[in-house]
C-alpha cells in the first residue's frame, strides 16, 4: 500500500471534523494557535516519554507485576499527554468565543495530536506493512480503521475533558476534576490495550470518556461559564 495514503487515511477523522467546523462558521483564527500549539506539545511528550517508557518494560512488570504497568500507563500516557494538550490550549483564544466553541476546538485539536501519533506508530512501527503487497495492504486496512475508532477518539474527548479544565482556569472558577478524569481515562484505555485484554474493556474507557465530556459540558454550560457569545449559536 502507498505510503501517502495510508498517511492520508490516517488524518481523515481530523480533516473531517475541521471541515464541518468550518462549515459551522467557526472562525479559522480561532483555531490556528491551539491547532499549532499542539502540534508543538509532540515534542517534549516524545521526549519525556523516550525517556520514562523504559522504567515500564517488561522486565520490571514481570518483577512488580501488572500494578507497575498500570502506574506507568497513567503517568507515562494520561499525566504526560493530557498535561501538555491542556498547556496547548492554554493559547486557544478564549475571549468574543462561547464555552461550546472552546470545547470543540479542544476536541478538534487531541484529535490531531491523536492522528499524528497514528501516523508516528504507523512510520516506526509497521513499515514492513507499507509495500506493494496485496495481502499486506489488506493487513493494514482493518488496524487504520480501528486507531481511528479508538486511540484517535480517546484523544478527542480526553482533549474536550482538558478543555474544561482550561476554560475553568480561564474563567477563575479553576476545577482540577476534568482535567485528572483526563488522565485516569486515557490511562486506563493504554492500560488495557497494553495488557492485550478484550477490547470490549477499551470500548468501556472510551464511552465512559464520551459520558464525562458530556457531562462536564452540560454542567459548566448550566453553570453560566460562557462569554458574550450566544451558545445557541452553534
Amino acid at each position: 500500500m502507498n505510503v501517502y495514503l495510508v498517511l492520508g487515511l490516517n488524518f481523515l477523522p481530523f480533516i473531517l471534523f475541521l471541515v464541518i467546523l468550518l462549515l459551522s462558521k467557526v472562525k479559522a483564527s480561532k483555531l490556528l494557535l491551539p491547532l499549532l500549539f499542539m502540534l508543538f506539545s509532540l515534542v517534549p511528550i516524545i521526549l519525556i516519554q523516550y525517556v520514562v517508557s523504559p522504567l515500564f518494560s517488561d522486565r520490571n512488570v514481570q518483577q512488580y507485576g501488572l500494578l507497575i504497568l498500570l502506574l506507568g500507563a497513567i503517568l507515562d500516557f494520561g499525566l504526560v499527554e493530557e498535561g501538555f494538550k491542556s498547556l496547548a490550549l492554554l493559547f486557544a483564544p478564549s475571549k468574543d468565543i462561547s464555552f461550546s466553541h472552546f470545547f470543540i476546538i479542544s476536541m478538534l485539536a487531541g484529535l490531531l495530536l491523536g492522528c499524528c501519533e497514528s501516523t508516528i506508530y504507523f512510520l516506526n512501527g509497521v513499515k514492513g506493512m507499507l509495500s506493494n503487497t496485496p495481502s499486506r495492504s489488506v493487513e493494514i486496512l482493518p488496524v487504520v480503521f480501528l486507531r481511528m475508532a479508538t486511540s484517535d477518539m480517546i484523544h478527542m474527548l480526553c482533549a474536550g475533558l482538558c478543555g474544561v479544565f482550561v476554560w475553568t482556569a480561564k474563567s477563575k472558577k479553576i476545577n482540577f476534576f476534568p482535567l485528572i478524569g483526563a488522565v485516569f481515562v486515557h490511562g486506563l484505555y493504554d492500560y488495557f490495550i497494553l495488557v492485550q485484554l478484550n477490547v470490549f474493556f477499551a470500548l468501556v474507557t472510551l464511552l465512559f470518556a464520551a459520558s464525562q465530556c458530556r457531562i462536564w459540558y452540560v454542567r459548566i454550560k448550566n453553570n453560566g461559564s460562557t462569554s458574550n457569545i450566544d451558545d445557541a449559536a452553534i
